[in-house]
């Protein structure tokens, strides 16, 4: 991507203006490739290349599960909470004042504003940066001539121990930001005053005059500001949003989240299970659902029938934050639902393990939307790594993969029964559980469901 010296410079100027009059904590303006402003770590997920100039990085995204993060802090929390009280006058603070201007996260970039941000929280003892949950919006929602400002209070979270910011949940859907006009060779939109009773989910900015180029974005600058400044349009509403769970939150719980495998190793996993008196949730796709050859439905009746959970898992099990449309991702929420009802006779459980555990802020919305009250996003904090093992020299690794995360303070697993050794391992994987004084119980439960 291309950014004339002349463009780049204008903006340049405009942010240090702006953050002349506006910033209490520069974050990050990307002079150094190994730290950020606060002396921190900034970096990226493995796979995500990036490369540095002067005053930028620029981001090269090839899925939606790689992400650019900055930490706030050298150590493990950081009371984001605290320093705000801090830097604003006493008169500030008061959410009731007429005065009161709410600080926010400031970012400046280049590029199409097809990504996420997010603000992550550590765990409760602070113990390496291993977030216990994230809260995320989309940028574009956000966004107004490579400038984005966001309400702290947008993030549903900890802020008392804040990990970092992150930019991920790549995707190349520009179709909301396109103006509804016909418009094929670029997009440019300027909304007139008599505009302004615009339902706001289609109010998302779009003052581009050329083809918008999803390939990469520039990051210039992230800090935190004490406030918006009043000349600044973009202003929305925080939208609900599913709420992220990596960890079990009834203390002394321990759950497996179980993914679709192999029919043919059902008989066996459910003889462990109930030998071991243990109740866990599966997931299901709805196109395995549907598929009568397979029979996952009569596997899940079954399971059903036991006392386990079964809940959604999308309909095809794709990266549902990288596909091209709001409308395929709602596809894949309601044909997961409709299948369940279908094939099980359940309504929807409002629990989805995005596939990969990709997620990014488009699908809590749309989960928010579609599924209610309080919808749960799962991922994990213990990993067997079945994916990683199973077809390798070492299949025994995966319970070594277990044990180092159960270990490492991880309540929360996932594994799929895809392969003879992974459901050979379970036995031995609940009874380390169990000798470590936690009790096995189904997702929905050691959440507090």
């Amino acid at each position: 991507m291309a950014f004339s010296g002349l463009t780049k410079l204008m903006a340049w100027t405009w942010t240090t203006l702006v953050l002349s009059t506006q910033a209490s904590m520069i974050i990050d303006s990307f002079q150094n490739a190994d730290r950020n402003d606060l002396q921190a770590w900034h970096g990226v997920t493995p796979g995500l290349s990036i490369s540095y100039g002067a005053g930028y990085v620029q981001i090269y995204p090839s899925t939606p599960d790689q992400a650019y993060h900055t930490q706030l802090s050298p150590s493990l929390c950081f009371n984001l909470t605290e320093h705000i009280l801090q830097s604003h006058p006493a008169s500030d603070t008061n959410p009731n004042s007429s005065d009161h201007q709410e600080s926010a996260l400031h970012i400046h970039f280049s590029g199409a504003p097809v990504f996420s941000i997010s603000l992550s929280q550590n765990n409760a003892g602070c113990s390496s940066p291993t977030p216990e949950t994230w809260d995320s919006v989309d940028a574009a929602r956000y966004a107004h001539n490579g400038e984005i400002y966001i309400p702290l209070s947008h993030f549903d979270i900890d802020q008392t121990r804040v990990v970092g910011i992150s930019i991920g949940g790549f995707h190349n859907d520009t179709a909301e930001l396109t103006p509804h006009h016909e418009n094929t060779t670029g997009i440019k939109h300027t909304r007139d005053d008599d505009d302004e009773d615009q339902d706001e989910e289609d109010d998302v900015d779009n003052e581009y005059d050329e083809p918008l180029d999803t390939s990469s974005i520039a990051l210039h600058h992230v800090d935190i500001v004490s406030s918006i400044p009043d000349s600044f349009p973009r202003k929305p509403t925080k939208l609900p949003s599913g709420t992220l769970h990596q960890f079990c939150t009834l203390p002394g719980s321990f759950a497996f989240g179980i993914d679709d495998g192999k029919p043919a190793l059902a008989p066996a996993m459910m003889r462990v299970l109930e030998e071991e008196d243990a109740l866990v949730t599966f997931f299901a796709t709805g196109s395995g659902l549907r598929d009568e050859k397979a029979n996952f439905s009569g596997v899940y009746r079954e399971m059903l029938r036991k006392g386990h959970q079964v809940a959604m898992h999308s309909e095809r099990h794709p990266r549902m934050e990288g596909l091209s449309s709001i409308e395929a991702i709602d596809d894949e929420i309601t044909q997961n639902i409709e299948a369940m009802k279908t094939h099980l006779g359940i309504e929807c459980i409002k629990l989805l393990p995005p596939p990969y555990g990709t997620v990014g802020a488009r699908t809590r919305q749309r989960l928010a939307a579609l599924v209610s009250p309080a919808p749960r996003i799962i991922t994990w904090s213990v990993d067997i790594e079945d994916w990683r093992w199973v077809n390798s020299d070492t299949p025994e690794r995966q319970l070594e993969a277990f044990k180092r995360d159960v270990l490492a303070g991880g309540n929360l697993a996932v594994l799929h029964y895809l392969d003879e050794s992974t459901v050979g391992y379970l036995r031995e994987a609940i009874r380390f559980v169990r000798a470590r004084g936690l009790t096995v119980m189904r997702v929905d439960r050691c959440l507090g469901d």
